[in-house]
């Protein structure tokens, strides 16, 4: 089991804090955590979100991948996501891609589509645009290997916090 979170860098109601990820086997035993992504006092991070393709790949085989929104610690306003990769259970982790940025994007969910070759990445995320808040989603290789290719399935309303499942 693969999990993803932040551990806040101080008692404040806002901003984020640092990233990191932990594992456990499935009974339960060898728990370990360790840190994805350092806050410092020009980014924190926030919301993050965990997919992973083991159901394709054996345990060998299976990446992570982990999506969390990179904030200015001191106004609490989000800069952009922050999107990685670890091919061995965590222990590293590859270079983040942080092309999405801007406009305050927030709340990523990322999922894997592995009927593709190669595998895409696909995320959904609030964006914030002056004076209401839209879903985006946006697809990519898992090596990120190419500009995100992003899309607006509605037009501009008030919705935020998505979710998604790919069949």
């Amino acid at each position: 089991l693969g999990l993803v979170f932040v551990l806040k860098t101080d008692k404040s109601a806002a901003g984020g804090g640092h990233l990191y990820w932990g594992s456990i086997l499935s009974d339960g035993t060898d728990g370990r955590v360790s840190l994805i992504a350092v806050a410092n006092a020009s980014i924190n991070f926030k919301n993050p979100s965990i997919c992973t393709d083991g159901t394709k790949y054996p345990p060998g085989g299976t990446y992570y991948y982990v999506a969390a929104e990179f904030v200015t610690p001191v106004t609490d306003v989000s800069r952009g996501l922050f999107i990685t990769r670890t091919t061995n259970w965590g222990k590293n982790w590859v270079s983040p891609d942080t092309s999405i940025k801007g406009a305050q994007e927030s709340t990523p969910v990322i999922a894997i589509d592995w009927s593709t070759t190669p595998d895409s990445l696909c995320l959904a995320f609030t964006r914030f645009a002056a004076p209401t808040r839209e879903i985006r989603t946006a697809r990519n290789s898992f090596s990120f290997a190419n500009p995100w290719a992003l899309t607006y399935p509605a037009s501009s309303k008030d919705d935020y916090d998505p979710s998604m499942a790919i069949d």
